[in-house]
């Protein structure tokens, strides 16, 4: 019995010797990396709180409201613009004239000089005169097709051609934006000679009488083909516009 009772005593002081190295056992150097997951968690879920997003959401409404009635704001401006007095009603008769369908005829005297590399040949200028028939379908827009004469620094070309013009809202003196393109034909070598051409321009018509208008109008004429490299003009155009009875 008394080894008995010296082997329990022995067992119960083992005991009590390790308690104090479990209790007092510090933490590791390095904590896990649970520790850190939890942590960008917890910022995450602090920032994507239910008062964020909704807040998010009301300022996404706000910019999509602004935008709408700025869209609105500005349609209401055209509308109104289109629909002045001044602009849709004609004042005079003669610009109630220019106004109505009808078979047009436009014919105009042209200069251009050349722009950037003008050694080459038709490169530095041409004058001429076109002609276009061509029919007004309502008030803004007019199409037909025209031929006529370019006389280059060394050479001349025979423009065919479609020309496509736009008038702006206006009583006497119109605004216009045109465009036109075709070939250039060069008889002495159609096959090798024979280039395209467009020629978008903006110009002035002044309404001076009963189915009478003058133009005049600025543009750029690009011209490409033939045994040279592509050439480019700054053109003039100064005609006279008749309209036939309806």
């Amino acid at each position: 019995m008394v080894t008995d009772f010296v082997t329990a005593t022995h067992s119960v002081t083992e005991a009590v010797t390790m308690i104090p190295a479990t209790t007092t056992q510090k933490a590791p150097a390095n904590p896990p990396a649970t520790t850190q997951t939890t942590s960008f968690s917890s910022i995450f879920f602090t920032l994507a709180r239910p008062q964020d997003c909704k807040t998010a959401r009301l300022q996404d409404k706000n910019v999509v409201m602004r935008t709408n009635l700025t869209l609105l704001l500005l349609l209401t401006c055209i509308t109104g613009a289109y629909a002045q007095p001044d602009n849709r009603i004609a004042k005079t008769p003669k610009v109630n004239y220019d106004w109505q369908p009808g078979f047009v005829s436009i014919t105009e005297a042209t200069y251009a000089f050349g722009l950037a590399q003008v050694t080459d040949e038709l490169s530095r200028y041409y004058y001429g005169i076109t002609t276009i028939a061509g029919y007004q379908f309502m008030r803004n827009v007019k199409a037909g097709a025209g031929v006529g004469i370019h006389v280059h620094n060394e050479g001349t070309l025979y423009p065919l051609f479609i020309d496509v013009r736009f008038n702006l809202n206006a009583q006497e003196i119109v605004p216009y934006i045109s465009g036109a393109g075709g070939l250039l034909f060069d008889f002495t070598d159609l096959n090798n000679e024979t280039r395209l051409f467009i020629n978008p321009s903006a110009g002035l018509r002044y309404i001076a009488a009963n189915r009478t208008a003058v133009t005049f109008s600025t543009g750029l004429i690009v011209t490409t083909g033939g045994s040279s490299q592509r050439k480019s003009f700054v053109n003039f155009k100064l005609g006279i516009e008749l309209k036939g009875k309806n």
